[in-house]
């Protein structure tokens, strides 16, 4: 396996700002998102990069981007982060303010993944090369990295 210590030491990048440079246009790829020192989430990108396509941008970008949006309508990881870290921290007021039609979800959601995720990557050769990375990681078979807090298997 190649070596993945990039996506646990390498350059750190705020979903403060939408995921765009140095991340190429179109890549297969593996991406690790922090909370702080936490590591959260492996997830990876590429399945589809033959396939025709008006967007120029597709895989590890595209997906990133996705979660940087934070919408909870088809991206498992904004419905994690939902779910096991937004949703526990849901004031009265909030709730109270959801109710009234003056706070949504999402607008909860994407604060806190902009203000408090970051988020490292691995481009990778082959979508086979991201999927096998991430499997490794999210079983816990290196001894040196924890397993995502968000998608253990």
């Amino acid at each position: 396996m190649r070596d993945v210590s990039k996506l646990f030491s390498g350059d750190t990048y705020s979903f403060q700002n939408r995921p765009d440079n140095p991340i190429p246009d179109s890549c297969a790829g593996v991406y690790t998102i922090w909370e702080g020192d936490r590591f959260i989430y492996v997830g990876i990108a590429g399945r589809d990069l033959q396939k025709v396509s008006k967007s120029k941008v597709r895989g590890l970008k595209q997906r990133l981007r996705t979660h940087w949006k934070g919408g909870l309508g088809g991206d498992q990881f904004a419905v994690y982060v939902f779910e096991r870290i937004t949703a526990p921290q849901l004031t009265q007021e909030q709730l109270k303010a959801m109710g009234e039609g003056t706070l949504t979800l999402i607008e909860l959601n994407r604060e806190y993944i902009h203000t408090k995720l970051s988020y490292r990557f691995l481009v990778t050769d082959t979508y086979s090369e991201a999927m096998e990375i991430e499997r490794i990681l999210k079983s816990g078979q290196l001894d040196s990295v924890p397993k995502p807090f968000l998608n253990p298997t």
